[in-house]
């Protein structure tokens, strides 16, 4: 009678050292795992990175095949190349956009290309439109900066500065303007054609040896959801780059990075860096 006690006691001393070691074992191998996606994801991540960053590093020489520059990322399609990033393959495609689309906040200003990169470079020659919602109210201050000039006011208007470069300032403004923008010297405000959402206004490039290279927009009163087009097209204003890397167990990760064409200068560099004189504070 008590060696069957015994036995019992025996088998249910295993049992329950059994069911112990396999909960053990089991975390133990979930753990691994997990350390190991976790290793595993981090490389993907880490390859994906390094994919977009080596792009980065060599986009203005950039050239898809059979091409000759950047400018060919939209007609023929964009940039495809895979090339490894330590010992994981990474996937790179990168893709132009002509049309410029960004929040600008308060205080800060867009910057619109007006040169294709060439060989050799162009100056773009068509008209502008910008585009913005009607509301809340947004009125824009556009900065217009040609290159050497070689005639009197080729930027397209008497407000200009003689030298290396030349600007215009135009002052455009939505409906129902919050003030009397009559008086805001020295702008001469211009009102936008209104639609049933959006304010739009344009202006003609087309003029001979105008030589435009930076188009600049600041905001007035609160930030603004930008479209800026071009007819003809403008020249590529916005990259796309999309990177992706696969290890061998698997696992995929993804990298999107979006660059603009020319990154945009501090507002303050309107009034200083085109001045080509002495700042006087």
């Amino acid at each position: 009678m008590k060696s069957g006690q015994i036995l019992i006691l025996v088998l249910l001393i295993v049992v329950v050292s059994l069911a112990v070691g396999l909960s053990v074992a089991s975390r133990n191998l979930t753990n691994l795992r997990i350390s190991t996606q976790t290793q595993e994801s981090q490389r993907a991540f880490s390859a994906a990175e390094g994919g977009v960053e080596d792009v980065l590093s060599r986009l203005e020489t950039l050239a898809t095949p059979g091409s000759q520059s950047l400018a060919d990322l939209i007609s023929v399609g964009g940039y495809n190349d895979t090339f490894g990033v330590g010992d994981i393959p990474a996937t790179v495609k990168v893709f132009g956009r002509n049309v410029y689309e960004t929040t600008v906040k308060l205080g800060d200003v867009a910057q619109v290309t007006l040169v294709n990169p060439g060989p050799p470079p162009t100056y773009y020659s068509g008209i502008l439109t910008i585009q913005w919602p009607k509301d809340p109210h947004v009125s824009l201050e556009v900065t217009l900066i040609c290159e050497n000039a070689a005639l009197a006011n080729n930027c397209l208007s008497a407000d200009t500065q003689s030298g290396t470069y030349e600007q215009n300032r135009y002052a455009f403004q939505g409906p129902n303007p919050p003030i009397d923008q009559s008086a805001t010297s020295p702008y001469v405000w211009q009102d936008c054609q209104v639609s049933s959402e959006t304010c739009s206004v344009t202006i003609n490039l087309q003029t001979v040896n105008t030589n435009p290279k930076i188009l600049r927009i600041k905001p007035f009163h609160s930030a603004v959801k930008l479209t800026v087009s071009g007819s003809p097209a403008l020249p590529t204003q916005i990259y796309e780059i999309n990177s992706v890397a696969k290890t061998d167990l698997g696992i995929t990760r993804r990298v999107q990075v979006t660059r603009t064409a020319l990154p945009a200068l501090p507002a303050v560099f309107d009034y200083v860096l085109y001045s080509e004189g002495d700042i006087v504070k």
